[in-house]
Protein backbone atom coordinates (compact mmCIF):
# COMPACT_ATOMS: atom_id res chain seq x y z
CA UNK A 1 0.00 0.00 0.00
CA UNK A 2 3.04 2.30 -0.02
CA UNK A 3 3.18 2.95 3.73
CA UNK A 4 6.26 2.06 5.78
CA UNK A 5 8.15 3.22 8.85
CA UNK A 6 11.88 3.88 9.17
CA UNK A 7 13.53 3.18 12.55
CA UNK A 8 17.10 4.45 13.06
CA UNK A 9 19.52 4.92 15.90
CA UNK A 10 23.09 6.16 15.95
CA UNK A 11 25.24 9.19 16.61
CA UNK A 12 23.05 12.29 16.89
CA UNK A 13 23.21 14.85 14.10
CA UNK A 14 21.20 17.88 13.04
CA UNK A 15 19.03 15.99 10.56
CA UNK A 16 18.66 13.06 8.19
CA UNK A 17 17.65 13.71 4.59
CA UNK A 18 15.59 10.98 2.90
CA UNK A 19 15.15 10.80 -0.87
CA UNK A 20 13.10 8.25 -2.81
CA UNK A 21 14.23 7.31 -6.33
CA UNK A 22 12.39 5.37 -9.03
CA UNK A 23 14.08 2.76 -11.26
CA UNK A 24 15.01 5.46 -13.77
CA UNK A 25 17.07 7.20 -11.07
CA UNK A 26 14.68 10.15 -10.79
CA UNK A 27 14.04 11.55 -7.33
CA UNK A 28 10.28 11.23 -6.74
CA UNK A 29 10.06 12.17 -3.06
CA UNK A 30 12.11 13.82 -0.31
CA UNK A 31 11.88 14.63 3.39
CA UNK A 32 14.22 15.94 6.10
CA UNK A 33 13.86 14.70 9.69
CA UNK A 34 15.44 15.79 12.95
CA UNK A 35 18.01 13.34 14.31
CA UNK A 36 19.27 15.39 17.26
CA UNK A 37 18.45 12.68 19.82
CA UNK A 38 20.17 9.91 17.84
CA UNK A 39 16.91 7.99 17.38
CA UNK A 40 14.28 8.27 14.69
CA UNK A 41 10.94 6.68 13.95
CA UNK A 42 9.40 8.22 10.84
CA UNK A 43 6.32 7.07 8.93
CA UNK A 44 6.22 7.44 5.15
CA UNK A 45 3.20 7.00 2.90
CA UNK A 46 3.79 6.73 -0.83
CA UNK A 47 0.50 4.95 -1.54
CA UNK A 48 -0.23 7.32 -4.42
CA UNK A 49 2.89 6.13 -6.29
CA UNK A 50 2.72 3.44 -8.99
CA UNK A 51 3.52 -0.13 -7.99
CA UNK A 52 7.26 -0.59 -8.54
CA UNK A 53 10.64 -0.97 -6.85
CA UNK A 54 12.14 2.22 -5.41
CA UNK A 55 15.37 3.11 -3.64
CA UNK A 56 15.26 5.11 -0.39
CA UNK A 57 18.46 7.02 0.39
CA UNK A 58 19.18 8.36 3.86
CA UNK A 59 21.98 10.91 4.28
CA UNK A 60 23.41 12.52 7.40
CA UNK A 61 26.75 14.27 7.87
CA UNK A 62 28.51 12.42 5.07
CA UNK A 63 27.01 9.00 5.84
CA UNK A 64 24.74 7.42 3.26
CA UNK A 65 22.42 4.40 3.59
CA UNK A 66 20.26 2.84 0.86
CA UNK A 67 17.19 0.65 1.29
CA UNK A 68 15.07 -1.00 -1.39
CA UNK A 69 11.34 -0.18 -1.11
CA UNK A 70 8.70 -2.22 -2.96
CA UNK A 71 5.31 -0.60 -3.49
CA UNK A 72 2.64 -3.10 -4.54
Amino acid sequence: DGAFTVHMSGMPSERVDFELFNLAGEMVGARSCSFQTGTLTEAFDFGNFPASVYLLRGRSEGRVVYQKVIIQ
